[in-house]
């Protein structure tokens, strides 16, 4: 048994080595609209991995570049392959060691750790590949495997002292990912939803305190990362947050033409008129969406990089270079987009809530399946299927009993995990694959698990 174990161990070590090695040598890295504000050190991204990219720059500099790429972007790439790996070998032992898998369980759980390594590049225009991408991407989803690893592990631990320290731990992982990736705030919440519902299943007050204090600490790390990282880079800008940026591009997507009335200042209105004039001319309002839930989400998944990028980046930056000194640029546009928020939002809550439900559509189906209309409805069926396993995992040997399965917690805990994301996300931006398919992997474990349970029941 041991020694069949051993092989399997190895096979994954294998296929795992194969699969990230062949896409490094055959793509190399990806290079995508946003890479250059992490190369350069844009001031208002997240720190962690424009610093990632410098101390790198700084110690492979000298390396010559291969396929028109700097060398030490090579270094990067392959870096980020290598923790893709070793997140893909955590997750599996993770699972073997609180469920006791079979050879060919296991073997499934570790094919279930490369879905999101494979679906991006498959689904996405862009074809993607996460691991190889010159993007926070690169870093943030091995990161976060390590993450879901450590919070499992809390779980299921009986030790309550031991228990305590790993949600601590398990707090400053958090912290490093929202550094690493602003939209990782989600993992806090993920992690306060497991700690709260541990907390009522054991009845341990200290629970209470833990929460409390992984929220201080994560919030406080937050602020000085951030603060820090800003002020280095840009001596003008010390803010950490641009979520009213974000939320501006969606609120100029949903735009008519009239809503310029909704401004006061006289500057503010050409800005406006100049913005939602190239939207309405190329189309990318949502007044040009066409019917049906999902045709809607995907036009504005469309529409949003080319509104950010091509048309509110440089409306308002070349506004703020008119207006602000060079050290102010960043500052000018970040209070720009919120006093424009501020104007523009209360008066789109309608339409708005309306884009937020098609988003949240579209985003539960890219969270576990991909774009296309058999695959939607694959995805559906999986739901379903998710929804109906955990039911009955809670109430079918009654919930006394429900309760204290792991497939239980484990298949709970992904739902809840994919929702708050899905949520989360679809408040500010579209939801794309990459953004989607952190949970999937943990989606797809715990319904084998579940599926597993239920067989395992019935012999």
């Amino acid at each position: 048994m041991k020694s069949i174990k051993k092989n399997i161990a190895t096979i994954e070590l294998v296929v795992f080595g194969l699969f990230f090695l062949i896409l490094f040598i055959l793509k190399g890295p990806g290079i995508y609209p946003d890479s250059q504000t992490y190369i350069i050190m844009q001031s208002g991204r997240e720190p962690v991995y424009p610093v990632f990219l410098a101390l790198l720059r700084a110690v492979f500099g000298w390396l010559p570049g291969i396929r028109g790429i700097d060398g030490y972007l090579w270094v990067a790439c392959f870096l980020q392959g290598l923790m893709a790996f070793a997140s893909c070998i955590a997750i599996t032992r993770t699972i073997r060691r609180h469920f006791e898998l079979s050879e060919g369980w296991e073997g499934l759980v570790a094919l279930c750790t490369l879905l999101p390594y494979v679906m991006t590049p498959v689904a996405s225009i862009s074809h993607m590949i996460l691991q190889n991408s010159i993007l926070t991407e690169g870093i943030c989803f091995p990161v976060y495997a390590i993450f879901q690893c450590a919070l499992v592990d809390a779980l299921f631990e009986q030790d309550m002292d031991r228990k305590i320290k790993l949600y601590l731990g398990t707090s400053v992982i958090c912290f490093l990912l929202v550094l690493i990736r602003n939209q990782m705030l989600v993992a806090l919440a993920i992690w306060g939803f497991v700690v709260i519902c541990d907390y009522i299943r054991h009845k341990k007050p200290v629970g209470i305190l833990v929460l409390m204090l992984g929220v201080v600490i994560f919030f406080g790390g937050k602020w000085l990362g951030y603060k820090a990282y800003n002020q280095a880079v840009d001596t003008g800008f010390s803010g950490a947050n641009s979520g009213s940026y974000n939320l501006l591009t969606t609120l100029m997507y949903l735009s008519d033409e009239e809503d310029i009335n909704l401004l006061s200042d006289e500057y503010d209105r050409t800005l406006f008129e100049r913005m939602y004039g190239r939207i309405a001319e190329n189309g990318l309002g949502h007044a040009n969406a066409p019917e049906g839930i999902l045709d809607r989400a995907y036009h504005f998944e469309d529409s949003y990089d080319v509104i950010g990028f091509d048309i509110q980046q440089e409306v308002l930056f070349n506004a703020a270079t008119r207006h602000a000194g060079e050290d102010s640029r960043t500052t000018y546009v970040m209070e720009k987009a919120d006093v424009f928020v501020k104007a523009l939002f209360p008066a789109m809550i309608p339409r708005f809530i309306g884009n937020y439900l098609v988003t949240v559509v579209s985003g539960l189906e890219r969270s576990v399946s991909m774009k296309g209309e058999i695959l939607s409805i694959y995805a559906w069926i999986l739901w379903a299927v998710g929804i109906v396993l955990f039911i009955w995992l809670l109430f079918g040997d009654g919930i006394k009993e429900g309760i204290q399965t792991r497939e239980t917690w484990l298949l709970g805990m992904a739902i809840i995990s994919i929702l708050i994301n899905t949520g989360a996300i679809s408040l500010l931006i579209m939801c794309l694959s990459r953004y989607m398919v952190y949970n999937t992997a943990l989606f797809y474990i715990a319904v084998v698990l579940a599926i597993r349970k239920q067989l395992d029941r019935r012999n």
